[in-house]
């Protein structure tokens, strides 16, 4: 599939792309919650969806260990949009040329 190409990796997911990039966005600690890029593009436009997100991380201490860390993976997952506006609304910043 790589066709040669070291630019390209190719790798096995749990889940999905997705899920893993939200698993891989949750900090260890919930005060850190709220500084992460990705946490912040999901929050946009999605007020009302994050009420459940934020009543949910309020159940916890401080320190959120693997098994907290993947269930709240799987609601910012579903929060996500379809995987192409995904790829565009990332790559966009990155695309543009100064």
């Amino acid at each position: 599939m790589k066709n040669g190409q070291q630019s390209i990796d190719i790798c096995i997911a749990y889940k999905t792309l997705e899920y893993e990039i939200a698993l891989a966005n949750l900090p260890e600690k919930k005060n850190e919650f709220e500084n992460n890029l990705f946490v912040k593009y999901l929050r946009i436009g999605r007020e009302k969806q994050f009420t459940y997100i934020d009543n949910y991380l309020k159940k916890f201490d401080d320190d959120l260990d693997e098994t907290i860390r993947k269930k709240i993976a799987i609601l910012l997952w579903k929060l996500m949009p379809s995987k192409s506006v995904f790829a565009q609304d990332f790559c966009y910043p990155f695309s543009r040329t100064p």
